[in-house]
């Protein structure tokens, strides 16, 4: 009996050691992780690869394992889950924060390389961080064992890049009353993922305003949505829109501007959507993204100018308005009436012919030697439209010649406003003149010997002898100027005290002071009659000698 009760321990012992050998045998199953890319942005899907290992010569079966993700790290939508292991994964796609294997098989071991299978899946991130993803020891489960080392791998997000862009302009201006212009909205996603859910809100300068009939558009996805406010300022809004990666997309609406019955402006205005406004669901956001255009409304008086603006005394300059219409419509009802403003001790009226001109159209009333004139009161002028989209306004002009005369030996400057008016509800404004200068003239080192004044009916006689030649300018014009004095019963055809001119004769200077010059001409002059010879240069009038002649019978003056 004690013999065969150590038998059988004998073989129970035998039995335990076969097992503990058996045992001894086997390697432990092991787990790797690794990211690709191992860097990304966030929105960016990024591969979470699970390796099993296997080294042993039977295949490890009923294999599993949880792998919990770090936090804010979810399952990508769509999770793209491969899986050569044969068992169950589960990754919840788009809001998953687990990946799970249940029934899987490692393969054996061959040729002394361990077996192995993997499990992939797309992992993602709204949040930038440095993510440290684990599997601890144990967390492994096979016929073959578990894992006796835990493995880690490492992704790093970045925050996505601020988007760009552009506003541009169908046309270079917007005028007062034209077609509407088309505003283009670019927007440019420099990142590889597409940015989903931007949103902005676009303030519209307060010369500018929504078309009654904007035509809003766009060509970004994902249910995005264009609207606008015409109001001041108007306001256009975009929201829900996918931009999609390393490309744009683009939101359009038409505009005009706002105000046509502006007194005449010419302003390059700005559109902006500011640095930083732009939101999206990968929590980026954008440049400052602008652009420029110029806006053109209403009509006003761009000059008055007198050309020259400097005359010498007796001489003429004509006085110009220049009438300016931005809008794409006519100015219509353009009338005004000018005084003129007259130097002390002198005059400055219109001198008729030559003939007013005006390319306003309408009616131009300037009577020769009054001191005031009016345009459009009869007919109304009209400022032309300017076509849609250029830069610039239709200008058209009313002009007058006067003449300029002052007294002493001193110059006069003087202005003359223009006293503003309102055209087709558009206000313009007063605006002065360029500054009109009058100069005595300039002595010109010459003697007139004599002049003699025959007042013999119905015509009377000057004569004006012995001007040195080398006096004279080449080309010079001598003559003489007479006027009506008080108390002078004048002829009707001349107004009192405004000055005839009359030349005589053109004579060539030549610095020879032995050589002299007489002329002499018939004029019809009333009596009492005052004239003057002078010398001009041909750019007349410029200088003079003035030696005066009074009385009603011949006399000559030395």
């Amino acid at each position: 009996m004690r013999m065969t009760r150590c038998l059988v321990q004998t073989v129970s012992t035998a039995l335990v050691l076969s097992t503990v050998v058996a045992r001894s045998g086997w390697a432990d199953v092991g787990v790797n992780l690794g990211f690709s890319p191992n860097t990304a942005t966030v929105s960016q899907p990024s591969a979470l690869t699970i390796t099993l290992l296997n080294p042993n010569l039977t295949a490890a079966t009923a294999t599993g394992f949880t792998n919990s993700l770090p936090t804010s790290l979810r399952v990508a939508n769509p999770a793209n889950v491969s899986n050569s292991s044969g068992g169950t994964v589960t990754a919840v796609a788009g809001t998953g924060t687990s990946i799970a294997l249940a029934g899987g098989t490692i393969p054996a071991s061959v040729g002394g390389a361990a077996g192995s299978c993997t499990i992939t899946v797309n992992v993602v991130t709204n949040t930038p961080n440095t993510y440290l993803n684990t599997i601890s020891a144990g967390a492994l489960s096979s016929s073959n064992g578990t894992n006796t080392q835990q493995t880690q791998a490492t992704l790093t997000v970045g925050a996505v890049v601020p988007v760009s862009g552009s506003i541009t302009f169908s046309n270079a201006s917007l005028h007062g009353n034209a077609a509407p212009t088309r505003l283009t909205i670019t927007l440019q996603n420099p990142n590889t993922v597409a940015l989903t859910n931007n949103a902005f809100v676009l303030s519209i300068p307060s010369v500018i305003n929504l078309a009654s009939t904007p035509n809003y558009a766009t060509t970004c996805t994902g249910g995005a949505s264009v609207t606008g406010t015409a109001g001041n300022p108007a306001l256009l809004n975009f929201t829900g829109g996918t931009i999609p990666a390393n490309g744009p997309c683009t939101i359009t609406a038409d505009i005009i501007a706002r105000d046509p019955l502006t007194r005449g402006t010419s302003t390059n205005v700005t559109l902006s959507i500011p640095a930083g406004s732009l939101t999206n669901a990968q929590g980026g956001s954008s440049e400052a993204i602008t652009g420029a255009v110029r806006v053109e409304t209403g009509g006003f008086v761009s000059a008055k100018a007198f050309g020259p603006s400097t005359v010498t005394t007796g001489g003429n300059t004509v006085l110009t308005y220049t009438l300016v219409n931005y809008n794409a419509t006519p100015i219509n009802g353009v009338t005004f009436s000018d005084t003129l403003p007259q130097p002390g001790g002198g005059s400055l009226l219109i001198v008729n012919p030559p003939v007013p001109t005006n390319t306003c159209g309408g009616n131009l009333i300037a009577t020769n030697g009054g001191s005031s004139f009016s345009y459009g009161t009869v007919t109304p002028g009209v400022i032309p439209a300017f076509p849609s989209g250029a830069v610039g306004g239709t200008t058209c002009t009313v002009a007058v010649t006067l003449q300029a005369i002052i007294a002493g030996t001193s110059a006069i400057t003087i202005q003359a406003p223009f006293p503003g008016a309102n055209w087709s509800g558009i206000d313009i404004s007063a605006v002065n003149s360029g500054p009109l200068t009058i100069t005595p003239p300039a002595v010109i080192t010459a003697s007139v010997l004599s002049i003699e004044v025959s007042l013999a009916m119905p015509k009377s006689r000057i004569l004006i002898s012995s001007v040195p030649s080398r006096s004279l300018a080449t080309s010079t014009l001598l003559g003489f100027r007479s006027r009506c004095t008080t108390p002078c019963a004048c002829a009707s055809s001349r107004p009192d005290n405004i000055w005839v001119t009359r030349p005589m004769v053109r004579s060539t200077g030549t610095g020879d002071s032995s050589r002299s010059t007489s002329l002499s001409d018939e004029a019809l002059l009333p009596e009492q009659t005052t004239v003057t010879p002078a010398l001009w240069p041909v750019s007349f009038p410029r200088g003079g000698l003035f030696v005066e002649g009074r009385g009603c019978a011949p006399r000559r003056i030395p």
